[in-house]
């Protein structure tokens, strides 16, 4: 009789390299892996559990490939089910979307809900489903009309503006993808975002700023503004800039977004201080902010206004 390591557990690894790195508990019985077996292999974090009676055997994946990992185990659960909202999102590559240890997936008929598990029953076109290496998802489209209006302002925008940003949709894209959206609740409260996204903006952090001061009356004249020298050298790009009324002679206030990743890093500030003096003697008020300042609505239009 084949032993658990020459038969059973090489058979599931090979079928684990098909499904993401996912087995089901059916599945592993049927190769002929004992119950106390897996109980083994779960004990020693040699396999990891993910939704009830599914296994992640393959324990070093993180990120988007263990997104993709949670996802099929939804869909070896609920067999038909399509990925989608947060889960499908991630999967397509959006920034900005927040975490979440819940799979939402969409099925044609009841399905009792579970731990780690949201079903929502509803028809799809199949022009609304994607086939990403495999997994059903909803398409870009769907996934935006499903998850911009159940999240809040902040996170929404900066969905929308990655969405743009990384070639996933088109404006006429986005302009379906609010079609669709009206009939969900929350859409009121994020409405008009559909037509501020802007593919622009390179990170969340950039699109909270943004949104911050716009929500206060005070919408940027410039996104990714090139600031030159007198050869025409490229200086700097800022983030966003906003013209000085009165002067017509002044230059733009520039307005950075530092996320702390990349502006912390001891070359990174040495860059940033040079960069910084060079602006300043040109003549450019320059204004820096960080993820905290975001966290209040008057923060950052407050330091607008007062440079302004």
């Amino acid at each position: 009789m084949p032993s658990v390591q020459t038969y059973p557990l090489g058979h599931l690894t090979a079928l684990a390299q098909r499904q993401d790195g996912v087995v089901t508990r059916a599945q592993a019985l049927a190769a002929g892996l004992r119950t106390h077996e897996a109980r083994a292999l779960l004990a020693r974090s040699e396999w990891l559990p993910l939704l009830r009676g599914t296994y992640l055997v393959e324990s070093w994946r993180h990120g988007r490939e263990l997104q993709r990992s949670w996802a099929r185990a939804a869909v070896l659960t609920a067999p038909g089910a399509v990925v989608a909202i947060t889960a499908a999102a991630v999967l397509h590559g959006v920034q900005g979307v927040p975490r979440s240890r819940a799979v939402d997936v969409v099925v044609d008929r009841h399905l009792r809900p579970r731990e780690h598990l949201v079903p929502h029953r509803s028809a799809l076109e199949p022009s609304e489903v994607s086939d990403l290496d495999g997994l059903p998802v909803t398409s870009v489209e769907r996934t935006l009309a499903d998850l911009v209006p159940r999240l809040g302002r902040l996170e929404a925008l900066a969905v929308l503006d990655s969405a743009l940003a990384v070639g996933l949709v088109g404006r006429d894209g986005l302009e379906r993808a609010a079609r669709t959206a009206v009939s969900h609740r929350g859409y009121r409260a994020t409405q008009d975002l559909w037509a501020l996204a802007d593919g622009r903006a390179e990170s969340p952090l950039e699109s909270r700023v943004r949104l911050r001061c716009c929500d206060a009356g005070l919408r940027p004249d410039h996104l990714q503004l090139e600031v030159r020298d007198e050869h025409g050298h490229l200086l700097a790009r800022a983030d966003l800039a906003f013209d000085r009324p009165g002067d017509l002679t002044a230059r733009p206030l520039l307005l950075e977004a530092d996320g702390r990743s990349v502006h912390d890093a001891p070359e990174a500030l040495h860059r940033d201080r040079w960069r910084q003096n060079t602006l300043v003697a040109l003549g450019h008020p320059i204004l820096r902010c960080t993820w905290a300042d975001t966290l209040s609505r008057g923060a950052v239009p407050a330091m607008v206004r007062a440079a302004l």
